[in-house]
């Protein structure tokens, strides 16, 4: 799946919805913070995504990066 998230991001690079989907895919398969580099990148395009910024906190978490999980999430809660 991988690959076609991918092209479909060189095809339409600002794609907040594809980044989410991709980083979810990575998150899936334990690659943390290549997960979190396209949650970001999300973010940065459409800054009010609420999924974007859950699953943000969510892979923080997983990463023992607990101040900074707590404040995505609290920040997914505050847009949302």
């Amino acid at each position: 799946a991988e690959p076609l998230y991918r092209q479909a991001l060189a095809l339409q690079p600002a794609a907040a919805a594809i980044r989410v989907n991709l980083g979810r895919r990575l998150e899936a398969d334990g690659r943390f913070a290549d997960a979190e580099a396209e949650y970001r990148a999300a973010l940065a395009e459409w800054p009010s995504l609420v999924p974007a910024q859950a699953l943000l906190g969510g892979v923080l978490a997983r990463q023992s990066r607990v101040p900074d999980a707590i404040a995505a999430l609290r920040a997914a809660v505050s847009l949302d």
